[in-house]
């Protein structure tokens, strides 16, 4: 399995035995991909297995998807398949040598690590239940208790778009939730108070897989619509560059046809009636997913499309376009 450090021990151990030649790969999410990426780069053959039709489709619609999975298979060739609609309820080696598979990696995720509190903390998810202190709250009660905190994938997450606990298993929320509980710890000894607070997440994210770089912030358009939300999108690609500059990208690259010449793909998702910002994503083989902050920003301030595309932004001819390419993907959104 994939969790701990040890498990990248023993997988060192599967790419260093020359016996072991195609490894099946169980699931389909940042970790499956990811470890997929490094025993391809290893020389092994990969058969990446997913439960759904198409990968990391908790934080990206299926045209990001396919993105994905169109350029591992470019870069990667015949040493890697791709395996949907597959779902694992339990894990037995025999039975599964139908793959012609010589070793398996499961990466399926995993259960929040939640039982040292007993049953009389709230859990949600599987996880425990936080405020914006990341205090834990008692089962039948709002009451928190003050010396009792979880953070990571122990515990919840505040989402900013459905104003409701989530489960969001991301690093980035963890290092943010661990200096909240640090300084409430440090404040609490000092008889001071405390001054950080959580002020919840837009489940920001990024993967960077053979050269393809992904990022997302909000809902799916998927997502939002299991969430209730009745929600519009459009998908944009178009050059981040001022095209009068020479070619910055790498000469003898290979690149997705889709995405040749620096091109980015923006998807935006919103509210229908309110214009209100519900999620964003892009793809692009260049640096520029760091626009994705500027979204998540706007999904937690509640901006809209308009007040978005509105925004003061910075021209510099050797970053971006004096039309700015997030402005081109808004106004295809603004009707």
């Amino acid at each position: 399995s994939m969790k701990m450090y040890l498990d990248a021990i023993n997988l060192k151990a599967l790419v260093d035995n020359s016996k072991i030649n195609t490894i099946a790969v169980i699931g389909g999410g940042y970790i499956g991909v990811e470890t997929a990426e490094t025993l391809l780069k290893c020389g092994k053959k990969i058969k990446l297995i997913h439960s759904q039709e198409h990968l990391v489709n908790t934080y990206y619609d299926s045209e990001f998807a396919e993105l994905l999975e169109k350029r591992i298979a470019q870069i990667a060739g015949d040493n890697f398949e791709f395996i949907p609609n597959i779902h694992f309820e339990e894990f037995d080696f025999d039975s599964n040598k139908q793959l012609g598979a010589d070793a398996f990696v499961v990466a399926i995720g995993f259960a929040a690590n939640s039982g040292l509190g007993g049953d009389n903390l709230r859990r949600e998810f599987g996880a425990y239940l936080v405020d914006e202190h990341q205090r834990v709250q008692v089962n039948n009660s709002s009451s928190k208790i003050d010396n009792i905190f979880a953070v990571g994938d122990a515990a919840t997450s505040h989402s900013n778009i459905t104003n409701k606990p989530t489960y969001l298993a991301i690093g980035s929320n963890t290092q943010r939730e661990s200096q909240i509980v640090a300084q409430q710890v440090i404040a609490g000894v000092k008889g001071e108070k405390p001054t950080l607070v959580n002020r919840g997440s837009q489940g920001s994210n990024a993967l960077s897989i053979m050269g393809l770089n992904l990022a997302a912030t909000g809902l799916t358009e998927i997502m939002a619509q299991r969430n209730g939300f009745d929600v519009e999108s459009v998908t944009f690609v178009g050059e981040q560059l001022a095209p009068y500059l020479p070619n910055l990208v790498q000469k003898g690259r290979k690149e997705l046809p889709e995405l040749e010449n620096g091109k980015i793909m923006i998807k935006i998702v919103f509210e229908k009636e309110s214009h209100r910002l519900i999620g964003a994503q892009m793809a692009t083989h260049m640096s520029s997913c760091d626009l994705m902050h500027m979204f998540s920003l706007a999904i937690y301030k509640q901006m809209t499309i308009e007040e978005l595309r509105e925004l003061d932004m910075f021209f510099l001819p050797q970053l971006n376009q004096l039309y700015n390419v997030a402005v081109r993907a808004l106004n295809r959104a603004v009707k």
